[in-house]
């Protein structure tokens, strides 16, 4: 499954942003024999073929109620410079196996920016 969301990001210019971790929390259950996968990504219109991304692995049998995740960007791009960007920010999970695992992130996420002037 994979949730996107598109963000108009208005912040004063001359500036520029990263998205330097990203902090989901949620529940998950997964029997011997499955795993999972969580992952989260995000680019930013105007920048193209640039995407960055992490993504935090599960092994069953695990049983965690309010997990809470922080996934660090490494190399996280910069926006533009001088221009109001589009940024799309993704979050799939993955389960395999047989049963019935599940993994829930409907708890919350937390994205931390940065900011710099250009």
């Amino acid at each position: 499954m994979t949730c996107s969301l598109s963000l108009a990001l208005q912040y004063p210019t001359p500036r520029q942003f990263i998205i330097t971790s990203v902090t989901h929390t949620g529940d998950l259950s997964l029997p011997f024999g499955s795993d999972a996968n969580t992952g989260s990504s995000y680019f930013l219109n105007g920048v193209l073929n640039e995407n960055v991304s992490t993504r935090t692995d599960f092994v069953g049998p695990i049983d965690l109620l309010a997990y809470q995740v922080q996934d660090v960007f490494e190399g996280p791009q910069w926006s533009a410079c001088g221009t109001q960007e589009i940024v799309t920010i993704q979050h799939e999970v993955l389960v395999n196996g047989d049963g019935d695992g599940f993994v829930a992130v409907a708890k919350g996420k937390d994205y931390n920016f940065q900011w710099r002037n250009c």
